[in-house]
């Protein structure tokens, strides 16, 4: 397989990551699911037949914050199961977590 161009590979790490400043944002924020600080990003898998799946992760949309042990939880139990403990939606925050980015983004 061909390598990919590099203003191939920086468009694609935007598309799925915004930014540094939305990455660190993300970081700083407390997770959807427990309230806690130190989190990382997960990209939530979208209904909306929206092209994912086969090892191409979400837009940058798509991501909410979580701690690294939820992160594994939610990897290890699946999203479905992961939201039924928590009491939440993870497309839903998702899209809560966006639209403040883009509040502060300006």
């Amino acid at each position: 397989m061909p390598k990919k161009s590099a203003s191939r590979q920086r468009d694609e790490w935007r598309r799925k990551y915004e930014s540094v400043s939305f990455l660190t944002w993300t970081q700083s924020r407390v997770s959807v699911a427990s309230g806690l600080r130190g989190c990382e990003c997960h990209h939530v898998h979208p209904d909306e037949g929206l092209p994912v799946g086969g090892g191409r992760k979400a837009d940058a949309c798509w991501i909410v914050p979580l701690t690294p042990a939820e992160h594994r939880e939610l990897h290890n139990r699946g999203e479905r199961t992961f939201e039924k403990r928590y009491g939440i939606t993870l497309a839903d925050e998702a899209r809560e977590h966006w639209a403040k980015w883009k509040e502060l983004e300006g």
